[in-house]
């Protein structure tokens, strides 16, 4: 379980780093490749993200962060990339209310 919640915890943080997604989604980093479709693969089919949340309790998550893991969730499950090029989901406003609920998220997994 470790494992989980570590990749869970990683993939978060990328989603919480706008600078690193314009590194790595834009093919700026010689030593990182991702893209909006990356994540969303890693996040909700490598690490179960649906899973994750619902067994918090047994991963002994505080309430308090999985409340905000699920408001993460929601914010990703209703944005709209359509046909959008990474670039333009990482300038989308609405993309960035994603990143600062991942913010939320990593700040209140340290506590």
């Amino acid at each position: 379980m470790d494992k989980w919640i570590e990749n869970t915890y990683r993939d978060i943080l990328e989603l919480s780093d706008l600078d690193k997604q314009k590194e790595s989604w834009l093919g700026n980093d010689p030593n990182y490749v991702s893209s909006y479709v990356e994540i969303m693969c890693k996040l909700f089919d490598d690490d179960n993200f649906d899973i994750f949340i619902a067994e918090s309790e047994k991963l002994e998550l505080s309430s308090k962060l999985v409340n905000e893991l699920k408001k993460l969730r929601e914010l990703l499950n209703q944005y709209e990339e359509g046909d959008k090029t990474d670039k333009e989901i990482i300038e989308d406003p609405s993309w960035g209310l994603v990143v600062n609920q991942a913010k939320i998220v990593l700040n209140n997994w340290m506590e």
